[in-house]
């Protein structure tokens, strides 16, 4: 069974990323699973379950739900092996911002849309920055000229972070990251939202293990 963390602000779109990416894998034969994590409450399960995903939830209460998340994660795992998943998604709550749903050598999804205002990505903190994949949620309701500057604001970060990643990446990674994002930074607005695209597909060859 492999794995992908999902995390996001409040709102920002992570179930319906989730439901789209999971409805393409069951298309390749692909048996996906959801730990949904949430503070009070929470009916995403219901649409989960709706959808034909098999799906769990977890209600971290009074505790902060990355704190929950990294104490639960081996219940989680052992949960997903039981129901023979062949990819295990979990989506976070996403609150504070201060913590980090993601782990190590564990693909991970940071969804952030267009409406939360052009300084979200600076405060979001760790769950964008150690993110794999950034979703940009949204774009419909925003013009292209906002687009443009919303986007341009992940590779200022990217950029202004290359000194403190530099202790943990390689000069030669954290080089590539900047030659990729400036190589980004360069494509057409059409070709930009294509990136989504990709993403599905990179998705879906882990679920199918390369054999989609």
């Amino acid at each position: 069974m492999k794995m992908i963390t999902v995390a996001g602000a409040h709102a920002c779109g992570k179930t319906s990323v989730i439901l789209k990416t999971a409805e393409l894998l069951l298309k390749e034969n692909c048996r996906p699973g959801v730990m949904k994590l949430d503070c009070i409450s929470s009916e995403d399960d219901r649409i989960y379950s709706a959808a034909g995903i098999t799906n769990v939830k977890y209600i971290s209460g009074n505790i902060c739900p990355d704190h929950y998340f990294a104490d639960s994660i081996s219940d989680i795992f052992q949960w997903g092996l039981r129901e023979k998943l062949d990819l295990l998604i979990t989506e976070s709550a996403g609150l504070c911002g201060r913590c980090s749903p993601h782990i190590r050598d564990i693909p991970a999804v940071c969804v952030i849309d267009c409406l939360s205002g052009i300084t979200a990505p600076q405060k979001i903190g760790p769950m964008l920055r150690y993110a794999d994949f950034i979703a940009v949620t949204k774009g419909d309701l925003v013009s292209p000229a906002e687009r443009e500057e919303f986007t341009q604001v992940f590779f200022d970060l990217l950029a202004a972070s290359r000194a403190e990643t530099l202790s943990e990446l390689s000069q030669s990674w954290a080089d590539s990251a900047l030659a990729v994002a400036g190589a980004y930074a360069a494509l057409s607005p059409a070709v930009r939202r294509d990136m989504l695209d990709y993403l599905w597909r990179f998705l879906v060859n882990m679920g199918t293990g390369g054999k989609g």
